[in-house]
This record gives structure tokens, sequence and C-alpha cells, in this order.
């Protein structure tokens, strides 16, 4: 019984991940989990094993499209394969709980709980960065007064205060204590008045301004025969049809097929771009670069003279999709032959005609330190994104746009997102935001500039400061425990 518990507990954190409006289920999901291990204290390491595999392959099953498109093997190696990984890395969870209850001997305590979870999240979000996938606070992004907190605390804030609630409800449920049922009352209605607080701070009549999205709706096999024909250059062209009173026209990640910086099309285009645009144009291109040996993801401002005014360079690569670490042998087991992109080495923020905006490319987006530091200098954010490498996943394509909604409040900066085979369109610094419809390529979308700057933004820095001390303190009461050593399984 202990074990369905506990599959069910990781079920029920996924379920938004799916249906988005279904966020509540999160604050049930700890529940069932914290009833096995107060009543049932045996295995720890195990039973956090398990609960950690059902959770990381219920939240990363999308995976399999990737691999399959890359690879070609067969259905059943690729899901063994994936199987084989969301175990290993379900050992983490293992390692969690039974460091939390070598700490904490006595009946689940929420705060210690909920601050000993925001230790083992940030852990994670450091040692395990090329996994940013499974994490709760992306799932309330439906939630639009609760995620008002992300201006305060970002996504750390967030997950804390998720896993918090959670153990006071559960406290009210089986302990039945009237202390812990108002204080649960106490903090929502807090943060409710907070989270309303906030949304009415925002208005529609604070300066706006005009960008056209470029939104496709093709397979990765679709793209390439677009190359072949020529339409994705017909894709932004088209486009000046759409864009006079636009400040600049976004395409999404890898929309031009061919290397932008070296192949003749470039400068082709470049002409094309000065005879039919009146606006500055962000395309994204694989291209190639004098200073780099290998290709980048990369981001490019041009004039509407058909220069080039800026050029920005992922600098988080997805490993596995972007970056093979075991590139010769993938290259010797699978007739793809794997290529291995470089990544930049700094953000870069475009600014042209009193404008500054934040670039993210594609996965970026589900990062919340790379949120530039000097946000008061930004003006809104652009995520650019490719995800036909997932076959049209409706959880991955939740997770971007969910994590999009995160990075607008965090930085109260909106957000305008251009993508292909994705959830597509604008987030208001308030985190509400307008998916763009797929019955047309071309969308003019009005943002409201915000002059509000967020305490997370601003003091990032002293946020993760205080995490890494809180760490260290969580290691170092680890260590004190007698017997850490006898690891019972």
């Amino acid at each position: 019984m202990s074990y369905l518990l506990l599959i069910i507990s990781a079920l029920l954190l996924n379920i938004p991940n799916y249906f988005p409006g279904l966020y509540f289920s999160v604050w049930l999901g700890f529940i069932p989990l914290f009833y096995v291990f107060d009543n049932h204290r045996s295995r720890v390491f195990f039973k956090g094993w398990l609960f950690g595999f059902v959770y990381l392959t219920a939240a990363a099953f999308f995976l399999v499209n990737p691999v399959k498109i890359y690879t070609e093997l067969n259905i059943m190696i690729i899901i063994l394969m994936l199987l084989i990984v969301f175990a290993g890395l379900g050992l983490i969870f293992g390692l969690f709980f039974k460091a939390y209850f070598s700490i904490f001997k006595a009946k689940i305590n929420p705060f210690y709980f909920a601050l000993a979870w925001l230790v083992f999240v940030f852990l994670r979000f450091r040692l395990l960065y090329f996994f940013p996938i499974a994490y709760l606070a992306p799932t309330q992004a439906e939630f639009s007064s609760f995620i008002q907190l992300a201006d305060i605390g970002g996504f750390w804030l967030l997950s804390f205060v998720l896993v918090f609630l959670s153990g006071l409800l559960y406290r009210v449920i089986f302990e039945r204590k009237l202390k812990d049922f108002f204080l649960f009352v106490l903090i929502f209605l807090l943060i409710f008045g907070y989270g309303q607080f906030r949304l009415r701070q925002f208005n529609d009549f604070a300066d706006q301004i005009q960008l056209t999205t470029i939104i496709t709706n093709l397979s990765q096999d679709e793209k390439w025969e677009a190359e072949d024909q020529g339409s994705d250059i017909d894709f932004l062209l088209d486009a000046a049809d759409y864009s006079e009173q636009s400040r600049v026209v976004i395409t999404p990640e890898s929309s031009l097929t061919f290397d932008f910086y070296r192949h003749r099309r470039g400068s082709d285009l470049l002409k094309s771009v000065a005879e039919e645009f009146e606006t500055k144009i962000q395309l994204a291109s694989l291209a190639s670069h004098s200073d780099y040996e290998n290709r980048l993801n990369s981001s490019f401002l041009i004039s509407a003279e058909g220069e080039i005014l800026d050029r920005y360079n992922k600098t988080r690569l997805v490993y596995f999709g972007e970056i093979y670490p075991l590139q010769n042998l993938l290259n010797t087991i699978t007739s793809y032959q794997f290529s291995s992109l470089e990544a930049g080495e700094e953000i870069r923020i475009f600014s042209d005609d009193g404008l500054s905006w934040q670039t993210l490319i594609c996965s970026e987006v589900l990062y919340t330190d790379l949120l530039y530091s000097e946000m008061q200098e930004v003006d809104f954010l652009i995520n650019q994104s490719n995800e036909a490498w997932f076959d049209n996943s409706l959880a991955l394509k939740n997770l971007m746009w969910n994590s999009a909604v995160l990075r607008a409040v965090e930085s109260r900066r909106p957000l305008v997102k251009a993508g292909n085979l994705a959830f597509s369109g604008k987030v208001e610094a308030s985190g509400l935001y307008q998916k763009t419809e797929l019955n047309s390529n071309y969308h003019n979308l009005n943002i409201t500039l915000s002059e509000k700057d967020s305490f997370y933004s601003s003091y990032y820095s002293l946020i993760e400061i205080f995490l890494y001390l809180l760490t260290g303190l969580f290691i170092i009461m680890l260590l004190l425990v007698p017997g850490t050593n006898n690891f019972d399984l």
C-alpha cells in the first residue's frame, strides 16, 4: 500500500504538466507521500527512489521523441534506455529522503521539510543543470495570484511555499491541529491578497509597443523540406506585409535551416530584407562564427537596411540535443552522425531606438538564473523556440510556456515567444498571457512596458548566497548526525 501511495503522489505532482488548469493537484500531491513516511518509516531510501523514478518518468517521458528522431532505434529500446536514465536520476530522491530523515527523526515538520526540499531543488538545479525538468514551480503558472510571489523569491520561493502549505494541509487532515488550519488559512489569504494587489498594479494605460511574431507548425522533416523549397526564407519575407507598425519582427529558433553567417543564401537574404522591410528583424539560425570551431545556436538582429546589428549565441546548451559528451561513441553505435554545437560565452542585450531586450533561446527559458543581472536596463524578453524535436508533446509545450510565464513575473518584464510547433504569444509582466492562434503565421502583439523592477531580479545574487548558506547548514547538520555512514536502504 505504501508503494501505491508514493506512485499516486508522484502522479498528482505531474497532472499540471499535462493539464495546467489542474494546478491544485500539486497542493495535494505531497499528502500521500507524507502519510507514508510518517507511518511507514522503513526502507526510506528505496521509497524515496521509487517516488523519484515515477515522478521523473511522468514528467520527462516526452524525451522519447527526440531520441527516436536522432537514433532511429526501436521504440522499445528507447523506452528501456530512458527508464534506466530515470532510475539513475531517481537515486537522488532516495538520497534526499534518507538524508532528511537522518536529521529529522520525528514526524514530518512542514517548515523543516520545505526548507530541506528547497535545498534539494537548489542542489538539483546546480549539479544537474542539464536536466531542467520536473520542478514544481512551473506547474503553478495558471494560478495567477500565487505566482506573484515570484517577484520576491522567484522559482525558489514558489517551491518552498508549495511544499510548506502542502505539509500544513497534511497535518490539518491527519492530525487535525487547529493551529495548523489557521496558519494555512492565514498564509493562503496573505498570498492571495498580495497576488491580487500586484495584479492590480499592472494596467493597460502604460506605454505599449507592437512586436510581430512569425510562428510555424512544422515537423522536423517538414523544416528540412522547407529548406529545399526555399520556403524558410519565404516565411520571413512575407512578414513584411504585416509588420509596418512593429518595432521588431521575431522568428522561431533555427527558423533558417542554413548557416546564415557563412552560406551565400544569408547575404542574399540580407539584400531581400533591405528591399522588403521597414522594420528590424530578429532571426535565428544554427550558424558558424570566426571565433568558434563549431556552429552556434544564434539569434541575429537585422536592421531594415539589411545589416547585422548584433548577435546572441545560446549560452546553455541541451545535453544530448545540442551537445554530446559521448559523441564519438554515439556515432559508432548509431546511423545518425552527431555533431555538437558550441555554447556562447555571454548574455547579450539587444538595444536599438531606445529599446533594450534580452533573448532566451528555446530551453534557456527553463533557467531562472539566466535572467540578466541588470534587469532595469531591459524593456522586455524574447523567447525563440523550436519544439518540433518533441513531436508536438503537450507536456513539453506546457513546460516551456509555463516557464516563460514565470520568467516574466520574476523579472517583471513582458515576454514575447515565437515558436515552431510550440505555444507562442505574449506574457505580460503580471504573468497574464495571450497565446496566439495557429490560423496565421504572423501575429502583431502589443505588450505593455513595465517600469517596476522585481526584488528577485534586483537581488538575485543575495538570494543565491542565502541558498548556498542554507545548503551548507543542512550538510553540516547531516555530518553531525551519529551513524550517517550506516546506510540502511
